[in-house]
């Protein structure tokens, strides 16, 4: 019997979380130091690139961040909802929550 290493649920998660969440906080963390380096040098035409470069990165720290959210809401989020139909004997495919509801 061949056993996969990781389900599709475990690698969107760790699209979610790892590649689209961390690829923000990298976005982010750049586009910070990019404001604090920021120096003026006098010529126009370096301070326009500077500040077309800072505007595309937070373009696309702004996309990661809602590809991050997209996929955690349709994607990671739906299967811990899911209300399993009655009779149902195998529970595997139908994650517990870790908080009791008791």
């Amino acid at each position: 019997m061949e056993t996969l290493l990781f389900s599709g649920r475990s690698i969107w998660t760790m699209v979610h979380g790892i590649v689209l969440g961390g690829a923000a906080l990298m976005g982010l963390a750049a586009a910070l130091f990019s404001l604090r380096a920021m120096h003026p040098v006098g010529d126009a035409a370096a301070e326009q690139r500077q500040s077309r470069y800072l505007a595309w990165l937070m373009v696309s720290v702004a996309l990661m961040l809602w590809l991050t959210v997209i996929v955690g809401t349709y994607v990671t989020f739906p299967p811990y909802r899911a209300t399993p139909p009655e009779g149902l004997t195998d529970l595997a495919r139908y994650p517990r929550s870790l908080i009791r509801s008791d």
